[in-house]
Parts: C-alpha cells; sequence; structure tokens
C-alpha cells in the first residue's frame, strides 16, 4: 500500500471507529452507567462488566476494522465504498438515537430521512477537509468513553468486591423459623372485594391466611421502583438512591442481624443484599463464562435496538420493561440448563428463570433444622409479563402491554383495562402458589410456630392517560397500597389493623419479636408498637430530582377516596360474589358471555375482515398441556371507519368473550384486538373459534359475520381525537366507550340528513346531558335524548326508557359529508357513538 493510500487508511478506518463509538458504545455506557443494577439483577462478576466493555469499545469496531482492512488489501475501490456504506449507516443510527422520541412521524419516514441525511453528511465528509479533521478530533472518546464507564460511574462499585461489615453480635434466644415472602408488583385493590376484606372466592388462600393472621390493611411501600423498595425492606431504613441494591452498600440488613444465629435459605430475584459469607455466591459460578457472556451480549443488543429505533419499530422488539434480563428467551436457554443441573447437587434453591419454578423451589427449602432458619423470598410474581393462568396454565401473548409506551399508559381505555383483567388472572395464580406456600409450611410442621410477614415492594396501576408505576394524583392509592400480613407463632385468629404501617418497619417488627434492639438507626417501627403514630405516608419516587426528596400523604387517604382503588377494580371486575364467572366478562356486551351464539340472528357484511393470529391453535388442543390457547387475537380491517366496535369471540357455539380493536398501533398495524378465554371454553382435539362484530340496532343484537376479503380492505384506524370543541369554545374530553349509543339509521334525502339512534350514561344509570352532531368537523346541532327505547332499557338493565333520539338537519354541501356524533354527560365526558356497519358519512 502506497504512503498516501496508507495514511487515508489510516485516518478513515479511525473515523469509523470513532462513530462506532458515539453510536454503538456510548449509548450502552450512557444507559447502563446510570443503571447498573442491570449488572446487579443478573448477578453479572467484574469479568462479565470488563467483557462487555472490550466487546463495545474493541471488539466491535475491530470488525469494521478488519473488514475494512480486507478491502483495502484487495480492491481500493472496494475499501472506499464499504468505508462510506460504513459511515452512512452509522450516522444514520446517530440521527435516529437524537429522534427517537418523535412519535407525529412513521418508524418509515424516520429510517429514509435518517439515511438521506446520513448520505449528505457523508457527501460532506468526502468533499470537505474540515469534517474529516472534526472526526480526527474526536478521537480521544475511545478512551474517554469506557474509562468514564468503568471508574466514573456507579458500575465503578460492582468492580470491587465489597463485603458486609460485621455487626456487633447479638445475642438471640428465640428459636422460632422466619419466613418472609416479598411479591413483585402486587397492589392491595386486586385481593379485595365490597366489603373491603380479602375476596374468599377468587384468591381463598390469602383469605384463609388473613384469619388466622394480621393484615395491616392500611400499609404502604416506600417507592414504586423494586431497587429502592427492597433494600428498605431489609434495612429499615428510607431510600437512598445513590446506594446500590447489594450487601457492599447496605452492610446493616436483617440477613447480617439474623446470620450469626440462623441458616439462612435467600432467594432474592434482582437484589444481592445478602452477603456472599452468609448466602454463597450462588448459581452464577456454575455457569460458563461463555454462557452468561452471551446472554449478556444479546440483553444488550436489545438494549441498543430499543436506544435508537423507531417507536413503532420498538414494538417488534422483546419487551424490556416486564423484566430485567433474559430479554430474548432462546440466548438463556444454556443458562436455564446450568441452572438445573445445578440445582440437582445443591440444598440452596436456585435462581430460576421460570418465576412458578422459582417460587416452588423455596417452598422446597421450607423444613425443620436443628438451628432456627430464616427463609426470605423476593418472587417476581405477580410482576408483568402476565402469562398465568389461576390454574397454573400458560398462554402466549403479545410480549408487550398494548398501550402502554414507556411507562405511561395512552388514552385508550380498552388497553388498560384487558392488562387488569390479564394481571388479576396472574394474582390468581399467586393465589394457588401461596396455598402450596402455606401446605409446604404445614406439611413440615413449621406453620404454626413460623413467624410469616406477606408483602409486596409495591404496586401496579392501569388508568388511561396515566402512570402504570410513576406516581400521580390519580393513581397513587394503586401503586401505595400493598398486602402486608403478619402471623406470630401460634396464631390462630386473624385481625385487621388500619394502622399507619409502611414496608420499613418489617426489620423492626422482627427485631421485637426475638427481643433485640436493632444495633443501627432505623426509619421504621416495629407494627405491634404501641407508640406508633406516623402522621404521614412517605414516599421516594425513582425519578425524583433530589436524593432526599420525598412526597408526604395522609396517613389514611381520608378525604381522599379511601378506597376509590377497589372501587374502580369492583366496577370493571366485580368480586367473586357479583360476578361468579370471573374476570372474563368485560365489554360494552359483556352480558352476552355465556351465550351461545345460535340465540342470535347472524348476517354477513362484507365490509369488514377479521383474520386470527393463530388458527392453527385451535385445530389440536390438548387440555392437559401447559399451555394452552386461551390468548385469541387478530387484526381488524374494513373499508370505512366503526367507532369501537365490540367483536364476540365464539369458541365451540358460545359467545366466550367480548374485545374491540385498541385505538393505538400494536405491532406497527392498526386495528388489532386481542381476548382472553376461559380455559374451561376449550375442548380436547379441534375447537371452533371465530370472530363475530356486535350490531345493535331497534330490533335487539345482530351478529356480523365479516365476509370481505382481508388483503382488499385498510387498515381499521380509529383516529386520536381526544377532545372535541362546541361553537362556543367548549372542550370536551373525550373518553371512549364510557357513554354507550348507536347511531341504528342514517339518511340523506333533498339536502335533509335524518339521524336515528340511541345514548345512555350508563356508569351514572342516567340519560346524557345533550347529543352533539358535528358535520364536517363543525358543531351543527345539539339536541336530547326524548324518544322511548324500552328494548335499549331491557337491554341495558336500566330504568332509562327515553334514551332514543332523532334529528333533522339541514345541509348544505353534501359532497364528501362526514357526520359523527357524540354523547355528553353531565360531568362533561364525551363519547361517540357506535355507527352500524355500511354508516355512510365517515
Amino acid at each position: 500500500m502506497r504512503p498516501r493510500k496508507q495514511r487515508t487508511f489510516l485516518s478513515e478506518t479511525l473515523h469509523v471507529w470513532v462513530l462506532v463509538s458515539f453510536t454503538v458504545a456510548q449509548p450502552i455506557y450512557d444507559l447502563l452507567g446510570r443503571s447498573p443494577e442491570f449488572f446487579i439483577a443478573r448477578l453479572s462478576q467484574p469479568g462479565e462488566i470488563l467483557a462487555l466493555v472490550g466487546s463495545l469499545s474493541l471488539l466491535v469496531p475491530g470488525i469494521l476494522v478488519g473488514v475494512l482492512w480486507g478491502l483495502s488489501r484487495l480492491c481500493w475501490s472496494a475499501f472506499v465504498v464499504c468505508q462510506r456504506t460504513f459511515l452512512v449507516g452509522l450516522s444514520a443510527v446517530f440521527i435516529l438515537h437524537a429522534c427517537r422520541d418523535v412519535t407525529s412521524l412513521s418508524g418509515s419516514v424516520l429510517v429514509g430521512g435518517a439515511v438521506l441525511l446520513s448520505g449528505g453528511v457523508t457527501w460532506l465528509y468526502h468533499r470537505l477537509p474540515p469534517v474529516r479533521q472534526f472526526m480526527t478530533f474526536l478521537t480521544p472518546s475511545l478512551v474517554v468513553f469506557p474509562i468514564a464507564f468503568l471508574f466514573f460511574s456507579p458500575v465503578a462499585k460492582l468492580l470491587v468486591k465489597g463485603e458486609a461489615v460485621a455487626l456487633p453480635s447479638q445475642k438471640i434466644t428465640a428459636s422460632f423459623p422466619i419466613v418472609i415472602v416479598v411479591f413483585d408488583e402486587f397492589p392491595l385493590a386486586a385481593l379485595m372485594d365490597e366489603h373491603y376484606q380479602i375476596d374468599a372466592i377468587r384468591y381463598p388462600h390469602f383469605a384463609e391466611f388473613a384469619n388466622e393472621a394480621t393484615w395491616f390493611r392500611n400499609a404502604t411501600t416506600v417507592s414504586e421502583w423494586t431497587l429502592l423498595a427492597l433494600p428498605s425492606i431489609i434495612t429499615g431504613k428510607y431510600p437512598d438512591r445513590s446506594l446500590l441494591p447489594n450487601a457492599a452498600d447496605h452492610p446493616h440488613n436483617l440477613f447480617t442481624l439474623l446470620g450469626k444465629s440462623y441458616t439462612l435459605h435467600v432467594q432474592e430475584a434482582r437484589t444481592q443484599l445478602c452477603p456472599q459469607h452468609l448466602c454463597g455466591q450462588g448459581i452464577t459460578q456454575s455457569i460458563a463464562f461463555s454462557s452468561r457472556l452471551g446472554a449478556l451480549a444479546g440483553d444488550v443488543a436489545v438494549l441498543h435496538l430499543h436506544q435508537f429505533l423507531p417507536h413503532d419499530f420498538r414494538e417488534q422488539l422483546p419487551d424490556i420493561l416486564q423484566d430485567w434480563n433474559n430479554f430474548i428467551p432462546t440466548l438463556s436457554y444454556a443458562r436455564n440448563m446450568a441452572i438445573v443441573r445445578w440445582a440437582n447437587s445443591q440444598t440452596r434453591p436456585p435462581r430460576l428463570h421460570d418465576r412458578a419454578s422459582d417460587f416452588l423451589h423455596f417452598v422446597e427449602t421450607l423444613q425443620p433444622s436443628a438451628q432456627p432458619t430464616f427463609h426470605f423470598l423476593h418472587t417476581m410474581l405477580p410482576h408483568g409479563p402476565y402469562l398465568w393462568l389461576p390454574s397454573g396454565k400458560r398462554y402466549r401473548a403479545i410480549p408487550a402491554l398494548p398501550g402502554n409506551t414507556s411507562g405511561r399508559w395512552q388514552a385508550d381505555e380498552w388497553a388498560p383495562i384487558q392488562a387488569y383483567q390479564r394481571a388479576l388472572l396472574q394474582i390468581g395464580f399467586v393465589d394457588t402458589l401461596f396455598g402450596q406456600l402455606i401446605d409446604g409450611l404445614k406439611g413440615q410442621g413449621l406453620y404454626d410456630q413460623a413467624y410469616i410477614i406477606i408483602t409486596a415492594d409495591h404496586g401496579v396501576s392501569f388508568r388511561p392517560n396515566d402512570f402504570r408505576r410513576s406516581l400521580s394524583h390519580t393513581n397513587y392509592q394503586d401503586i401505595l397500597r400493598i398486602p402486608f400480613f403478619v402471623k406470630k407463632p401460634y396464631q390462630a385468629t386473624g385481625y385487621i389493623s388500619d394502622r399507619n404501617v409502611e414496608t420499613i418497619d418489617i426489620v423492626p417488627t422482627i427485631a421485637d419479636a426475638l427481643g433485640v434492639s436493632v444495633p443501627w438507626r432505623v426509619d421504621g417501627q416495629s407494627v405491634f408498637d404501641a407508640g406508633l403514630d406516623r402522621p404521614q405516608k412517605t414516599y421516594f419516587g425513582a425519578t425524583m430530582a433530589s436524593n432526599h426528596a420525598r412526597l408526604s400523604f395522609p396517613a389514611s387517604f381520608a378525604g381522599h377516596g379511601e378506597w376509590a382503588a377497589v372501587d374502580r377494580k369492583l366496577e370493571l371486575f366485580g368480586s367473586g360474589r357479583t360476578k361468579p364467572a370471573g374476570v372474563y366478562p368485560i365489554g360494552s356486551y359483556a352480558d352476552l358471555i355465556g351465550l351461545p351464539v345460535s340465540q342470535f340472528p347472524i348476517e354477513e357484511t362484507p365490509d369488514l375482515a377479521v383474520r386470527l393470529d393463530t388458527p392453527e391453535a385451535y385445530t389440536h388442543v390438548d387440555l392437559q398441556a401447559a399451555v394452552l390457547p386461551v390468548y385469541i387475537s387478530g387484526q381488524l380491517r374494513s373499508r370505512k371507519v366503526y367507532t369501537s366496535p365490540s367483536i364476540a369471540i365464539v369458541v365451540n357455539g358460545t359467545i366466550q368473550a367480548i374485545t374491540q380493536p385498541w385505538t393505538v398501533p400494536v405491532q406497527g398495524k392498526h386495528g388489532r384486538w386481542s381476548a382472553l378465554v376461559d380455559e374451561a371454553s376449550l375442548r380436547s382435539g379441534e375447537n371452533l373459534v371465530f370472530p363475530l362484530l356486535v350490531s345493535e340496532t331497534s330490533r335487539g343484537i345482530t351478529l356480523l359475520r365479516p365476509a370481505g376479503k382481508f388483503q382488499e380492505f385498510r387498515e381499521y384506524d380509529p383516529g386520536t381525537q381526544e377532545s372535541i370543541i362546541s361553537g362556543q369554545g367548549e372542550k370536551l374530553r373525550l373518553h371512549p366507550g364510557y357513554l354507550k349509543g348507536w347511531v341504528d339509521r342514517a339518511t340523506l334525502q333533498d339536502s335533509k340528513l335524518v339521524l336515528t339512534g340511541w345514548a345512555a350514561d350508563v356508569p351514572n344509570a342516567q340519560l346524557p346531558k345533550s347529543i352533539w352532531v358535528f358535520v364536517n368537523d363543525k358543531l351543527a346541532h345539539v339536541g336530547s335524548p326524548t324518544i322511548p327505547r324500552p328494548g335499549v332499557a331491557h337491554f341495558l338493565k336500566m330504568p332509562l326508557f327515553q334514551t332514543g333520539f332523532t334529528f333533522t338537519l339541514s345541509v348544505e354541501d353534501t359532497n364528501n359529508l362526514k357526520v359523527r356524533v357524540y354523547a355528553v354527560s353531565e360531568v362533561g365526558l364525551a363519547s361517540e357513538l357506535a355507527y352500524g356497519p355500511g354508516y355512510p358519512f365517515l
């Protein structure tokens, strides 16, 4: 290679290396440098972290440089083309990263624009020497980025082996076993019925345990973030965001307090608070380094794709919000096989990726011993992903939660309701597992004598236009209130206490039971301390700007709708007493569930097409299989727009679910829908499963069979309008599906538009305040329902007889006429009425 070409080769390959540093390495260093818990959750060793840095800063760019070097030896022109291609691709990634939060443009447009822009940047690079000089000026980043990550971020703590400081010797004379189980993402409201007791029909094992324990019904967490909430449970101190959730940063904790007097059986799902000299090194040492590094590389690759891909492309990726690792399940096969081999040769329970197996292994460790034993479990159940049924069977579903973007629910009300339904079913499975835990304790003769605490790290919320986990003024009850039960040894009578208890009170409570003092400063008190009179509730948010920032709430939420979260759950799903069919009947026509489809007239409509995702799953159903096809999903397409169409899912001749398309794109497509059916609706062998649309007219319910050709229709898109505005500027918030109604008939003759239909404010059991008609996006008429519709009253099972309306409007311009009708409630909420198939004015 000639000297000039050699200089060009060195400078241009160096510039590729610099771009790799900025587009691949630095985004990962920045993300993981701010979230070292990623490594703690996966039990990463220092060698794995160093190997990751080597891969990002040396291996990945080294591969590209090697390709360029080989091409430079074979053909200089090929080297130039390849180097320019690398520049275009890496620059496009950089631009996409800067535009990742743009949601007003589709992913295809963003990618195309980024490629065009990066092409222009590459052309400038080739034509202008100052651009190349600037790239050379950035060369120190090759060293600065990895050094800053390893030595000047919280990750530096993980590279130094730290051990918990020995505590002063404590003489513990008590000999009773201690069992603490911390569930993850478990809102208290899920367990409660209309009497604000544990729902004994849906959750019999929790109810049975509550009858023999003290239930602190007003207990709350101190943070919505597991990695702040768990250390507080174990230390008795309020969270400190500057500390990592490991033993090195929390040396004074419940494990070190009991470690000299108790045998420890500890399973931590996402923390390392129990020091190695007490709990061992765990499973990570038994798995080959290459397997651990391969799983780490796969997870990091998914994280990087989430960092720069546009929003609608990210929906196709594995979800990273529902779990902490193993985003690509196939990469964890070798890891899980190593876990199984390790479990067969150890007495300490393994850390399995399957959460149910993890729980059951904990149950297996509940055995009597000569020395008193402390059993501790933090299980990721009932935390999403939601895949379990109460029976223990599983189902396959869309990995991400539709309608949830970056931890916030969108305006679509149906998406969080369906997610809530799936969460409640998974909590039913948790109740089943909890029953096995109690049976295990009783079977080993430990239940009566054990000191048992059952709680959760935090709750979760399912409200449209609200956060799933971050606290707001509307969801705080969902997130703060958690189950909290304490059973003393030989306690046989249950009590309910509404004292102001927080999870920081667990350590002082255990110390009080043992008759010892806590040898470090704690913020909590024993829950049985007569002097416990905390005037407020304290909460530390994971996203608060100041490390010591906190929010305070009234001690009992009095005056703030004390049980509003329970009331909302009951409104949506009822209780075991009010809805014997469970949580499956949801939707506008939930009363149809369980009725034979032969009871209704069925008509074909060529304007609609519906496709099931996996029709082959129902041809050979094995009811004994671990995974059942109860999650039914598909896509709706249409010639026209139908507002909130209701889809009836028919299984073996009976309507088993009512659903509707999500109003947001899912997996990059509009018109997507899903529904869960009871596993009892399936039969062995072939099952007949198909969707029908529900149509309601003055004649009653008619079911419509979509008969259109799927490929010929455009995607169903209900639009994203969130409010309507009157001619006087009055703005009303749209609440899809809140008010019910139907436009039965719409005719246009001689410039006269006639609309006939009905509307009702079902949640408040009253008529709407008014009905607004928009013609070509302008308010053209405001009226009220005044016509008797006894059929509607019978269907709604409410004494709302005058729900009907007929409006006659004069229309000047009849070309491309668009007519939309909204019902407005007394409190100012508006819902668009449903339109029958063939409605001509959308």
